[in-house]
């Protein structure tokens, strides 16, 4: 049990960094949508006032 404790540690903490980069690639990813997706909401709502 104490080996497998032991690797469950290390696999965890060679985990940590792809893990932070993951999410930072996500977060990097979702912004562009986000912008573009405010800005069609944006303009969806000018076309309905200009109406």
């Amino acid at each position: 049990m104490e080996k497998l404790r032991k690797y469950w540690v290390r696999a965890d903490a060679r985990c940590e960094d792809p893990r932070r980069e993951l999410g930072t690639a996500e977060a990097f990813a979702r912004s562009p949508h986000e912008r573009l997706a405010h800005l069609l909401d944006a303009a969806v709502a000018g076309s309905k006032a200009a109406r």
